[in-house]
């Protein structure tokens, strides 16, 4: 660590002493020797040794990192002020000429959760009151803070950095996002997002490249929705990625019952999605439960002569889906064909033939004496009434989602997405 003991006696002349008021002065003594200009000096001298690709070419200096100036960058300032808005407060201590060809400098700074690039003066000769707006008093430890792991395994500083190379049309390929991990680039882009907003960045405009490299991902990254859609569901919105948006949706309505209407926890994530959103997902599940309904009538009313065993296995399955009511054992069904979730029971009646109700179990515990052409007349009555359940039930067995092994799941996932069910659609539309 840098002596810094005898910049305790620093005596301010007149002038800079009008110029700085208290606070400034003392952040002066403090700081000592690292002082804005020192900082340019070692992050420029840090730019010539770094490889090809890093960001080093533009007259705004960023410092990522004080105790590690090889996270340095420049951008251009045309690109950083057309995606934020920290055109007004640069300009207030913009040096002219340049220093270094550096006309401004930006220090990632911050206690909170999430640090803030934040305009300093390039010295403190800057012959200017607005010298006396800023304060180094705290910077130091505040580094500490803002470069902060999390945990995560990345820092801020780059996050920070992803974002910078973004808004400079760097390409999707070099900016980055992790394209081998899904779940660190998962952590970046919600990182990324949280930055454009801060910093009153058009989300479109980073979204593209960041989806370029999520759909890289290609089936991992459908199935990843379908591990935890509330959260992915919130990142395509704020994304405005309709292929993420839609796949998330359809997992939160077909599985609504069991995150919402079976229960009074909540997922831990319920509440980061918008109150307008989560009302168009309960509205899509009603909608879905009523279709499930009409179509459980005509499953219950299907009559054909000699055909009584499958009104009574249908209205067996249906009252447990709907009441929980317990399913025994019978020989019209063992329940051992995942008849027993929502998605399972109709998919069975999709199969049709002998997915479920073989023709030799129903005839061997058949109660009724059969003559003549009647064993024919229930073998083919029992065709029908499967063909006509399948045929009701098709509408219920679509799969509009992306990921594969939807098959798999225990709730319906055939909801259609309309364009009024993107929020930032319906908005525009309104």
């Amino acid at each position: 660590m840098e002596d810094t003991t005898s910049d305790m006696d620093v005596t301010l002349s007149p002038k800079e002493a009008e110029l700085e008021d208290v606070e400034t002065q003392l952040a002066h003594m403090s700081y000592g020797s690292r002082v804005p200009a020192a900082w340019i000096s070692k992050a420029v001298d840090e730019l010539h040794s770094q490889p090809k690709g890093h960001l080093d070419v533009g007259t705004v200096l960023v410092i990522l990192d004080s105790n590690d100036f090889s996270k340095a960058c420049r951008v251009h300032s045309y690109n950083l002020f057309a995606h934020t808005r920290l055109r007004k407060a640069c300009e207030k201590f913009a040096a002219r000429p340049p220093h270094q060809g550096i006309d401004y400098l930006l220090v990632l700074d911050g206690k909170d959760a999430m640090p803030v690039l934040v305009p300093r003066p390039l010295s403190y000769d800057v012959r200017s009151a607005n010298a006396a707006e800023v304060s180094y008093s705290e910077s130091a430890q505040e580094d500490d803070d803002a470069q902060s792991d999390n945990g995560t395994g990345e820092s801020w500083s780059r996050y920070y950095d992803i974002f910078l190379r973004i808004i400079s049309v760097r390409d999707s390929k070099s900016i980055g996002i992790s394209r081998d991990n899904l779940d660190t680039a998962l952590r970046q882009i919600t990182a990324l997002i949280d930055i454009a907003k801060a910093n009153h960045c058009a989300i479109p405009t980073i979204a593209e490249k960041l989806m370029v490299t999520f759909h890289g991902y290609g089936g991992r990254l459908y199935t990843a929705v379908g591990q935890d859609p509330i959260r992915w569901c919130k990142l395509g919105m704020d994304l405005q990625d309709e292929p993420l948006y839609k796949e998330a949706f359809i997992h939160l309505v077909g599985a609504y019952d069991s995150i919402y209407g079976k229960t009074t926890e909540l997922p831990l994530q319920h509440d980061i999605l918008p109150l307008s959103v989560q009302g168009m997902i309960a509205a899509e599940a009603r909608e879905l439960k009523d279709k499930r309904m009409n179509i459980d009538l005509l499953l219950q009313s299907i009559r054909l002569r000699l055909s009584q065993p499958l009104p009574d296995y249908m209205i067996d399955h249906i009252r447990h889906l709907r009441w929980d009511a317990p399913l025994v054992p019978t020989y019209l069904c063992s329940h051992t064909e995942g008849c027993k979730t929502v998605a399972g029971f109709y998919r069975l009646l999709s199969r049709s033939k002998h997915a479920y109700m073989r023709y030799e179990d129903v005839m061997m515990h058949w109660n009724m004496g059969l003559e003549g052409d009647d064993v024919e007349t229930v073998k083919s009555t029992l065709k029908k009434l499967k063909e006509t359940a399948k045929k009701y039930v098709q509408p219920l067995v679509v799969s509009h989602l992306q990921a594969s092994g939807s098959e798999d799941l225990h709730y319906l996932t055939c909801v259609k997405i309309e364009a009024e069910d993107y929020p930032w659609l319906a908005e525009g539309n309104a």
